[in-house]
């Protein structure tokens, strides 16, 4: 095998203005590889980067004439220069001919750009406006969200082959782009990470804590849980000649108070098609609709059959909840067991198909010094998450329980595979032949009377301008003795990872003050009401880590941080005006004279408008010898990327030089 050849490339993206620079880099692959197999490489660079753009981008291949060189900004400038719209790419000429795609591998076309020289320039193409933490310069808007959006993925899901077929790895690995609308995020890869399902269902939250504690005693449990536990361990660590035997002896296993986990279910999809889970859970509400709590898939051992246990019951999910979606995040867990292996994942349908995964167990028995012989061990952590799972699935009954009207799946034409209009109507949601009012109170429709309808030969929508299963379930808070309550709006951030979401704050003397509402793992509210008071970030309402318990049913265990939307507020361009300077050094300075320090100063954490400047996102924040940075900080490729201090390490302290050399950079224009 040839050795790989290293290639500098510059990536450019344009809409219908200027071209503008994303990226540059250097991009070791094989040299037998053809230019059209760069796209997945590329690909990878533009969900590093949390790109989001309207419509399936273009990725077209250039060799410059004249090379480019320098370091980042140096080479930013010269794009600029040379590149300021589609017609200055006379300069280069193209490489996208059909002939060289198809007959010329890279070594072919590397030898005038194996000189480290930057002489291959990729341009990204796409409909609209595109924003990125890194190349946006104006306050990410929403892109591709919204319920109308969010049908749309869904609808394409809905509408794709069979959860066994749409599973194998060459399916998967087309679906897995974060250009694809209907993709799962469940961070593979870790472009595609989901908001924390817990903010949405915080049934989830309790699971996780639950599992993840370390003084389970035996005596917690009773006598039929801890043989249930030691038959599972018995019967997933013995070698089948195949899955149905496999499957046969799984079913005789029962759980007390939570059996026939492995009995296969139903799903009806669309065009009279049905769909088998090896296993699942439902519960029947009261209006006689059952739905899912639980989902399982199995297969027999690693390396048979045709896909991942995993991705085959993600797929089966999509399926399943059809009418349930306009008024519900339509919750579960969903169960993937490979012989030994046993993963449970949480689902949510928000904005997108979110899934984490919550527990997995290796179910042969471990040594754990713990005092106790390591088949003990592997039964009390099996057996404690059998009761933790029975103990969440009754908590997702509740949900579905308190459900206030019928699901939108009473009547359906099966002929076609549509499914019935759901209409918004009071609390909860109706069956229609058509219109709507969309949201009655807080909100406006999308198109003035209703909803927007979509037809065709697939699955029929209606969509509401507010859709409950889109927003967080925490919505209540207590501030200075008075109770506030939030009516949530849309989604602010265009990643999905990021649970940021704008809404109406009513309380005290406010009356559907716009505000912003963060979730994040960590957060120094002191850092940010110092600021605030300064009127150098924006007002803070609310800020608190809110545990999972059953006294804090909506609390997702998360901080959750209240603060005012600032209107109208922009990122700033490069070179930062004076103005702005001067307000984003006392920025600093007040945080450092305090003993706090800041850590992320990045341009997407700081706004203005007008001659005003806010510091927004505390997250890193901390008192000095206590602020951290991520063991995931981006330090990759070249360090001018992003410009970090180079006494930056990952999980090292935040130092109060790091936070002057960040500002020195921003208000020099480099970073």
């Amino acid at each position: 095998m040839a050795d790989n050849i290293c290639i500098p490339f510059v990536i450019l993206g344009i809409t219908d203005g200027p071209l503008k620079f994303l990226y540059n880099g250097n991009l070791r692959t094989d040299p037998s590889k053809k230019l059209s197999d760069l796209n997945e490489d590329i690909w990878g660079y533009i969900d590093m980067l949390k790109l989001a753009f309207d419509g399936t981008p273009s990725i077209k291949y250039y060799k410059l004439e004249d090379p480019l060189s320098g370091d980042t900004e140096e080479i930013k400038q010269s794009c600029s220069l040379s590149f300021s719209g589609p017609e200055k790419l006379s300069k280069a000429y193209s490489l996208a001919r059909s002939d060289i795609i198809e007959r010329c591998n890279l070594a072919d076309t590397s030898e005038k750009i194996k000189d480290m020289q930057y002489r291959l320039l990729i341009v990204v193409t796409w409909s609209k406006t595109l924003t990125s933490s890194y190349a946006g310069e104006i306050l990410p808007t929403i892109h591709e969200n919204g319920p109308s959006a969010r049908e749309e993925a869904l609808e394409r899901a809905y509408k794709r082959d069979s959860p066994s077929t749409e599973a194998t790895l060459e399916r998967v690995r087309l679906r897995q782009k974060s250009n694809i609308s209907d993709a799962f995020y469940n961070n593979r890869p870790l472009s595609l990470g989901p908001t924390p399902i817990a903010v949405y269902e915080p049934a989830f939250a309790r699971f996780a804590e639950k599992v993840n504690k370390t003084n389970i005693v035996s005596g917690d449990f009773t006598r039929e849980e801890l043989q249930f536990a030691l038959d599972f361990i018995r019967t997933c660590s013995r070698h089948y000649a195949n899955e149905t035997k496999r499957h046969e002896d799984l079913e005789t296993l029962d759980f007390p108070g939570f059996v026939n986990l492995w009995l296969e279910q139903t799903i009806h999809g669309p065009n009279n098609s049905t769909y088998r889970p090896d296993g699942g859970k439902k519960y029947t509400s009261r209006f006689r609709q059952a739905v899912f709590t639980v989902l399982a898939e199995l297969k027999n051992e690693k390396g048979e059959g045709n896909c991942d246990a995993s991705d085959q019951v993600q797929c089966s999910y999509t399926k399943a909840y059809e009418g349930l979606r306009q008024q519900s995040c339509c919750p579960a867990f969903l169960i993937a067991l490979t012989g030994v292996d046993l993963v449970i994942w949480g689902a949510v349908t928000a904005d997108r198909f979110f899934f984490e995964p919550l527990a997995s167990i290796m179910l042969v028995p471990m040594p754990k010094n713990s005092g106790r012989t390591a088949l003990e061990s592997k039964m009390l952590e099996v057996v404690n998450v059998f009761r933790a799972l029975r103990e969440g699935v009754d908590e997702l009954v509740e949900h579905y329980a308190k459900l206030p009207n019928p699901p939108s799946v009473l009547t359906s034409d099966s002929a076609n595979g549509s499914r019935p209009i759901a209409t918004r109507s009071g609390g909860g949601t109706s069956c229609s032949g058509g219109g709507g009012k969309g949201r009655t109170s807080g909100g406006t429709s999308r198109s003035g009377g209703g909803g927007k309808v979509r037809s065709g030969g697939g699955p029929t929508f209606h969509t509401n301008e507010y859709i409950p299963g889109m927003f967080p379930r925490w919505h209540v808070f207590v501030s200075e003795s008075e109770e506030y309550k939030l009516e949530y709006v849309r989604r602010l951030p265009t990643n999905f990872e990021k649970p940021i979401f704008l809404a109406k704050m009513t309380g005290g003397s406010e009356v559907g003050k716009d505000v912003v509402v963060k979730f994040a793992p960590s957060y120094c509210p002191e850092a940010h009401k110092l600021l605030g008071d300064l009127k150098l970030a924006p007002k803070l309402h609310y800020a608190k880590f809110e545990p999972c318990s059953k006294g804090n049913p909506d609390a997702p265990d998360m901080w959750v941080v209240v603060m005012d939307f600032i209107e109208k507020a922009t990122h700033p361009s490069m070179q930062l005006e004076e103005r702005h300077s001067t307000k984003l050094r006392r920025c600093v300075d007040e945080l450092h004279a305090k003993g706090y320090v800041y850590g992320d100063l990045r341009r997407p954490n700081i706004l203005v408008r007008d001659d005003e400047l806010f510091l927004i996102d505390f997250d890193w924040a901390n008192e000095k010898s206590k602020a951290r940075y991520p063991l995931h900080i981006y330090l990759e490729e070249t360090p001018s990327t992003h410009n970090w201090h180079r006494g930056v390490t990952r999980g090292g302290e935040i130092e109060i030089e790091h936070d002057v050399y960040r500002l020195e950079s921003i208000i020099a224009g480099k970073v």
